[in-house]
């Protein structure tokens, strides 16, 4: 019969022997995996704490990465709003200050006629300059426009009322003097000269 090894479990059981080369090897066996619960190296006869902490090591990593996910998709989302905010009271500013511009020269023009061509000069420059957006560039012009022609309207007005004021005294002095060469003296013509008078005044002093 062949000779067998020392060693060999049949003849040296390993829990005999604390210090066996043989336990050592088992007790590697079983105890490795459950250090290194990442990548357990799957012994002969698994126990029952090594299946039921598998699941669970899979279930947190998946966690972990829907983690990670939800706040990239948060990150992404934030930076979106926080964009389209910048942007929204980027256009409010512009618009304020071009509203700003056009009120302005409304009030001047309102305030004093007179310097209407002065500030229809400021707003072809200011639209040269491109002060204005592409949709308020028509608004300035149509409000130049207007203030053009309303100065011109009462520009004619105030002219038509000098001459029918000067026709008027003209008149007047035209009549009295022929009265004086008549030598009308009744009370009915003197009330009437009166009259006359007292409206030339009156047209004199609005003048």
């Amino acid at each position: 019969m062949l000779e067998m090894p020392q060693w060999f479990p049949a003849l040296v059981p390993a829990e005999s022997n604390r210090d066996s080369p043989m336990r050592e090897m088992v007790g590697a066996m079983v105890r490795g995996p459950m250090k290194r619960m990442k990548r357990p190296m799957r012994p002969e006869n698994p126990t029952n704490t090594w299946k039921s902490v598998l699941p669970l090591l899979q279930y947190q990593k998946k966690k972990k990465k829907k983690k990670k996910k939800k706040k990239k998709k948060k990150k992404k989302k934030k930076k979106k709003k926080k964009k389209k905010k910048k942007k929204k009271k980027k256009k409010k500013k512009k618009r304020e200050i071009a509203m700003f511009f056009l009120t302005a020269l409304i009030r001047l023009c309102h305030t004093s006629v007179k310097s209407a061509e002065d500030v229809l000069t400021r707003l072809a420059f200011w639209v040269q300059a491109g002060h204005f957006h592409s949709g308020m560039d028509s608004i300035a012009m149509e409000g130049a426009s207007s203030v053009k022609q309303s100065a011109n309207a009462r520009d004619e007005e105030d002219g038509a009322d000098e001459v029918a004021l000067r026709e008027a005294v003209v008149l007047q002095t035209q009549a009295l003097r022929q009265d004086q060469r008549d030598g009308d003296d009744s009370p009915e013509r003197r009330q009437t000269v009166l009259r006359e008078e007292r409206m030339g005044e009156d047209n004199e002093g609005q003048v």
